[in-house]
Parts: C-alpha cells; structure tokens; sequence
C-alpha cells in the first residue's frame, strides 16, 4: 500500500529543512531565529546544526515545546481532515504508518465533539466494535458525524458488521432514523444486502426486525429469497 503523506506535518518539515540549509550558510535571519527559539543556541556553530535543532525552531515559533508535541497536533489536524472528509482509507493508512490510534489522538486533543462523532461513524463503518463502544461511553451522540450522508448506525448496516450492529441495538440507537437520503437503518440494510451484499446482511436484518425496526421501511419484495425470507417471517406484505 502507497504510504500517505501527512498534510500538515510535510509543509513544515520542509520549513526545517530550509532553515537547517539557510542557518548552515551562516544567513543572519536563519541563526537569529535559532537564538530566540533553542534553549542551547549559544553551543550551536553553523555546522553543528542539524535537522533536530531547525525542528525544534519551528515547533517553539508554532507554540510547542518540542517538535513530538508539535508532530502530535499535526497528525490530529491530518486525522480531522480525513474524518471531515470521509476519507477513511487514507486515515487508516495514515494510523498505520505512524502506528496510532485514533481514539489516543482525541483523547489528547481534548475529545473535541465533532470530531468524536465523525470517529463514531469511521468506527462504524470499518466494524471497529471497540472503538464505538468507548465513543459512546464517552458520550457521543451515535446519530450524529453524519457529514459523508450516512451515519454510523447506518454504516454498521451497510457494511456489513453485525458485532456493530448489536451494539448499538444494546444500546438503544433508534434504527428508524434517516440518512440524508432518507432511509431508516433497516432500509439501508435491505437494500445494501441486495446491492452491495455482505456476508451477515440477512443476520443484520434479523436482528433490526428482532429489535423491533418497522418491517415497512423494507422494500418487499427485494427480490432476493433469503432477504425475503427474513422479512416475510416478520409479517412484510407486498403492496
């Protein structure tokens, strides 16, 4: 897998490395930076410098005390950005490059509410069980991070992550919510394991009717027998 870059993190490791060549050429703008910024500038000559101390300059200019803190918020900022975006793949590419979890990012950022929610959703959809129930029982509204049109509960369903599913339903999330497009959980159910199907479609299904979602959301007939099945046994009817 093509490794991702951090959006954030790059532009400024760029600024380190032009202030590292500029405060080697001995630039009087390049050093006087480094005298306000680094605690040891005095023991610094112009050929001692390296790669971590022009880092530690640009951190310090930023408001951070090192350039870890520093790389911690812009990977925050990066992750933020691929939840705002529903880029799930590239955020996971980027928590396994740099071997991170999300849930210790927003811990550390403060648990910021919006981003909370999106993560709710990105958990959801890649049946990350774990992870939902620790954002709920941070309080997390599970409707909510529904900014990619689906949210999570939704997502679970479309998946295909009856583990995820379950949960929820423990938890009480009302299955006849909507997506933006309209769709209660149990539609986007019937209609994902018609079009996109998953293995536990028909068990997802089975246990939303079990919970008590309206049979009517369902389009009956799907045209699939084991999905008609499910829902026939629930009392479906055809129109």
């Amino acid at each position: 897998m093509k490794q991702p870059k951090s959006i954030n993190l790059d532009q400024y490791t760029t600024q380190a490395e032009e202030l590292l060549k500029h405060a080697r050429a001995g630039q009087p703008e390049a050093l006087d930076r480094l005298r306000q910024n680094h605690p040891e500038h005095k023991s610094l000559a112009a050929d001692s410098i390296q790669l971590a101390d022009a880092q530690l300059v640009i951190a310090r200019e930023n408001g951070f005390p090192s350039w870890a803190k520093f790389d911690e918020e812009l990977l925050f900022r990066d992750a933020v950005q691929a939840l705002d975006a529903g880029n799930y793949s590239w955020l996971e590419a980027l928590l396994d490059k740099h071997r991170l979890s999300l849930m210790d990012l927003l811990v550390a950022a403060g648990e910021p509410k919006v981003p909370m929610e999106q993560a709710f959703t990105w958990a959801c959809m890649l049946g990350r069980t774990s992870d939902a129930e620790f954002l709920l029982d941070k309080g997390v509204d599970p409707l909510a991070g529904d900014n990619t049109w689906l949210n999570g509960f939704h997502y679970a369903v479309s998946s295909g992550h009856v583990d995820v599913v379950k949960l929820l339903i423990e938890r009480r999330v009302p299955p006849e919510v909507e997506n933006r497009y309209g769709g209660t959980v149990l539609g986007q159910a019937v209609w994902s394991a018609i079009n996109e199907p998953k293995v536990d479609h028909v068990a997802i299904i089975e246990a939303l009717l079990a919970a008590g979602a309206n049979i009517d959301e369902a389009d009956y007939p799907s045209g699939n027998a084991r999905v008609d099945e499910v829902l026939r046994r629930h009392g479906a009817k055809s129109e």
